[in-house]
């Protein structure tokens, strides 16, 4: 009688691509929160728990820059989803944040295409689950 190993599923470039994408977002709400829990809208500037965030996104369809922690920061639902983004408001966020010229390298990136790679994600996903665990325990 033959004993088989069993097989260890490897995740593919998707799978990792949606559960990088949860870290990533927990990641950027927590980021972007005090440690009372509570962070205000980026493009409002409401103040909202950690669980009435969102990780809204400036630049939206960009592969380029759908990780680039510049472009994503704790929006509230308000304006992630029923403004589009409110992307008045981001803007002046971004601009303050960052400076002027950070709205022209956005639009100049919009229409890269960024291909994820298994490795490369594998490696996202240990760091930001790393940076994630640091804010959480610090908490």
């Amino acid at each position: 009688m033959s004993i088989k190993k069993a097989k260890k599923k490897t995740k593919t470039a998707q799978q990792l691509k949606t559960e990088f994408k949860k870290v990533f977002n927990r990641y950027v709400r927590r980021r972007d929160t005090q440690p009372n829990g509570y962070g205000a809208c980026c493009s409002c500037g409401k103040v909202f728990s950690f669980e009435g965030l969102e990780a809204g996104h400036y630049i939206h369809n960009c592969s380029a820059l759908r990780y680039d922690e510049r472009n994503v920061h704790a929006q509230c639902g308000g304006c992630n989803k029923w403004k589009h983004g409110n992307s008045t408001g981001y803007a002046l966020f971004l601009v303050r944040e960052y400076g002027p010229l950070i709205l022209e390298e956005f639009h100049d990136a919009r229409t890269t295409r960024k291909i994820w790679r298994r490795n490369e994600l594998l490696e996202l996903l240990d760091i930001y689950r790393k940076k994630l665990k640091d804010m959480e325990i610090n908490l």
